[in-house]
């Protein structure tokens, strides 16, 4: 062979190392493993010089999210083919790989929503607390709004008593 070194041993040459990343306690298998899984080394006019797109790079192995999940309600971000918008690639301290453990994220496209959150008062508290996938649902929902169940079904856990009220 004409390389140095082979796979991934001749990307961390150059590259930080995603597997030794600083902090990152979970490690995206595709970055352990050969780094041409997702990437092409002599460039193919995508950003990061990705195989595919992202989202079809992604539903390689994740079929069940988004569009190919048959659920009419997408996010954005996943009809987009974004996933990147809400996760690390190769490898994040956060379950799921997720850029933030909490909702920090999704605030930062729902602003109109985080303006509300800094009211003072009267904020709904798994929204106070940025708790979004206590109500809805992250990549595809049968709901509107993404709501992971119908509304109804969301709010009775909690507010059982009001509903006797009813």
């Amino acid at each position: 062979t004409l390389l140095k070194a082979d796979g991934r041993a001749l990307c961390v040459e150059c590259h930080e190392d995603p597997a030794k990343r600083a902090g990152a306690a979970l490690v995206h298998a595709p970055a352990a493993d050969d780094c041409t899984s997702c990437h092409q080394p002599h460039g193919t006019g995508r950003k990061a010089m990705l195989t595919a797109p992202q989202g079809d790079l992604c539903a390689g192995c994740h079929a069940e999210v988004g569009a190919r999940s048959g659920l009419p309600v997408l996010h954005a971000p996943v009809a987009q083919g974004a996933c990147a918008s809400c996760h690390e690639p190769h490898g994040s301290d956060n379950e799921k790989l997720t850029r933030s453990a909490d909702g920090s994220m999704c605030l930062a496209c729902h602003d109109p929503i985080a303006k509300k959150l800094a009211a003072p008062a009267g904020v709904h508290p798994p929204a106070a607390k940025k708790d979004c996938l206590r109500c809805h649902a992250p990549h595809a929902s049968a709901e509107a709004g993404l709501m992971a169940k119908p509304t109804r079904d969301v709010c009775r856990p909690c507010h059982a008593t009001l509903e006797k009220a009813v």
